[in-house]
């Protein structure tokens, strides 16, 4: 690791680097003329940005890379590359960019946009018209993806391998969080207090006040009549589903093609 004729000098779990000549650095980086740029007390002394400019902001003890035209790079955030500008992209179309977090929510998009910068760790997908996680390699180019928010999407999805090389993602937000969101409630789910046979779900005589909540999406005939219904949940039925009234309420709904 260390550079320009330095000598490595073991230490306990750790190491420093004997500078030949004039070289500074923590690993004997920084040319002779580069360092009479900066006082001895800068932490641009010990620091070389590659590809890009070092420089101490005014009252900070830490320093913040300057990257050439075409490079970017955020020394915030320790990676391996940190004190470097890398070849990056910008910030994807309609998403906004606030150093490592890119927030493309509410944008109308049907897929998650390929032009992520390396950079990212918290990408904000929410509220959008994703519907598949697609195994295309996109998340192997973030490696420093740590929070991945998709919630509130049409999701129907996710291929084998699609998270593949994201071994940082600690934090990901998928189920939504709608009012009639019942979590991940499996193939065989019955409302409670209801019946199914097949796709048809009978909810008759059971007392009910409003219209269960996890009706399942393949429902084909819903059977609410002799309840206690007096307001209609929009939210909670299909939306090819066609309702029926009479005096005592909710007959039935039966799904329309």
């Amino acid at each position: 690791m260390c550079q320009n004729g330095g000598t490595c000098v073991d230490g306990i779990n750790d190491y420093t680097c004997k500078c030949e000549g004039d070289f500074v650095g923590k690993f004997c980086e920084i040319a002779p003329f580069v360092a009479m740029m900066y006082p001895q007390t800068s932490p641009c002394q010990h620091h070389d940005c590659k590809n890009g400019i070092c420089f101490q902001p005014q009252g900070s003890n830490d320093y913040l890379c300057k990257c050439a035209p075409g490079y970017s790079g955020v020394e915030e955030f320790r990676t391996r590359y940190a004190g470097d500008c890398l070849i990056d992209a910008a910030c994807p179309s309609g998403c906004s960019c606030d150093g490592t977090r890119v927030d493309c929510s509410q944008r109308g998009l049907k897929e998650i946009p390929k032009d992520i910068p390396l950079y990212t760790t918290e990408l904000i997908l929410n509220d959008n018209e994703i519907g598949k996680i697609k195994s295309d390699g996109l998340f192997g180019r973030l490696p420093n993806l740590i929070k991945l928010d998709l919630r509130r999407n049409q999701v129907t999805g996710i291929e084998d391998n699609a998270f593949e090389g994201a071994s940082k993602l600690a934090e990901l937000k998928l189920v939504p969080t709608r009012e009639n969101d019942q979590g991940c409630l499996g193939d065989n789910y019955c409302p409670p207090k209801c019946t199914c046979t097949g796709t048809i779900v009978r909810c008759s005589r059971a007392k009910l006040t409003e219209i269960p909540r996890g009706i399942p999406p393949e429902t084909s005939e819903l059977y609410l009549d002799v309840n206690e219904i007096q307001t209609i949940q929009a939210n909670r039925l299909s939306q090819s589903a066609l309702l029926r009234w009479t005096g005592r309420g909710v007959l039935h709904c039966r799904r329309t093609v």
